[in-house]
C-alpha cells in the first residue's frame, strides 16, 4: 500500500529447513493467531484501504490462519487439536465467509486449494490428522 514499485523474482533469496522440532511447530495459540489478524484488519481499515486491498488480505489469512496451522496441529503434542482448527475455521469464516472463492487460490499449489475447499466444506475430515496424542 506504500509502495511506489514492487518487483517479483523467481530466484530463492532465502531457504530454511522445517522440523517437527522446530520453532515453528511451538503451541497453537488461538487468540494470539487471532489478534495478528484483528491488527492487520484493522491497519487497513483506518487506511480506508480494507476493501481495496480485500483479496489480498483474505490470502493472507487464508494461507496462515488455517493452511500452515494445519501442519503445525497434526505435529503438537496436545489434546484438542480439532477443537483448535475449528475454532480457527470460526475465525476464518467470520472474517472472510467466501474465503474458498479468493481470486489468489487458482495460483497457489494443489495442496492449498484442496486443504482450503477441505475446510469450508468438510473440515470434518481433518479429524483424522488431528487425532489427540
Amino acid at each position: 500500500m506504500h509502495l511506489n514499485s514492487v518487483i517479483y523474482t523467481t530466484k530463492p533469496l532465502y531457504n530454511y529447513v522445517v522440523t517437527n522440532s522446530s520453532a515453528n511447530f511451538g503451541a497453537i495459540h488461538t487468540p494470539g493467531f487471532v489478534s495478528v489478524i484483528d491488527s492487520i484488519c484493522s491497519y487497513y481499515h483506518r487506511q480506508n484501504q480494507f476493501q481495496q486491498y480485500y483479496h489480498e488480505i483474505e490470502i493472507l489469512v487464508i494461507k496462515h490462519l488455517v493452511v500452515s496451522n494445519i501442519r503445525r496441529l497434526r505435529a503438537a503434542r496436545y489434546k484438542n487439536k480439532f477443537q483448535l482448527f475449528m475454532e480457527l475455521r470460526s475465525e476464518l469464516i467470520k472474517r472472510f465467509p467466501d474465503f474458498q472463492r479468493n481470486k489468489y487460490l487458482k495460483d497457489e499449489p494443489y495442496f492449498v486449494q484442496a486443504a482450503v475447499a477441505i475446510t469450508k466444506k468438510y473440515p470434518k475430515a481433518f479429524k483424522a490428522i488431528f487425532r489427540d496424542n
